[in-house]
């Protein structure tokens, strides 16, 4: 059940993502979830990856209209594809809202991440839900300043949604 609620809540970001980049005509915003999900893409963060093209060291990278993941795609699905500013458009806007999602604090170039996922309420399969921990935050973001490193947790936006 909880991954069920965890893909109903992917498929409604992504649905929001289509709102607010797609004309107010809910017709036209209705077909382009539509053939998004035709095309695998389910969620926020795949619809961002079938924007970029992988580099030879693997990492995802910025990539004109015509030569992105989601246009081939779309092309072998006999779909129209995206112009090349309507690709840029949807980058930027995914990587805003993804980035909203998580608090990173660089304190230092050593490598070193101290993590905080305890931040926010957890739910998990099969067990009771994780009570957020108040201040795993703030000791994570002083053990990466201390060992001059990296820190990772959920953001302020983030724990006020869980």
């Amino acid at each position: 059940i909880v991954a069920l609620g965890e893909r109903a809540l992917e498929l409604e970001e992504l649905s929001e993502v289509v709102r607010t980049q797609w004309d107010a005509n809910s017709d036209q915003q209705q077909a382009a979830f539509l053939k998004l999900l035709h095309c695998g893409i389910d969620s926020p963060q795949a619809f961002l990856r079938a924007l970029q093209t992988p580099s030879k060291s693997g990492i995802g990278k910025p990539s004109s209209g015509a030569q992105c993941p989601l246009n081939r795609l779309l092309q072998d699905a006999n779909f129209k594809t995206l112009r090349g500013e309507t690709v840029a458009a949807l980058r930027r806007d995914l990587e805003q809202r993804l980035a909203d999602r998580l608090e990173l604090c660089r304190e230092g170039n050593q490598p070193v991440l101290v993590t905080a996922p305890h931040n926010i309420y957890l739910l998990r399969d099969g067990h009771a839900p994780h009570a957020m921990e108040e201040y795993t935050t703030h000791i994570a973001q002083r053990l990466g300043r201390l060992f001059h490193g990296t820190s990772l947790s959920w953001s302020r936006l983030e724990q006020q949604r869980s």
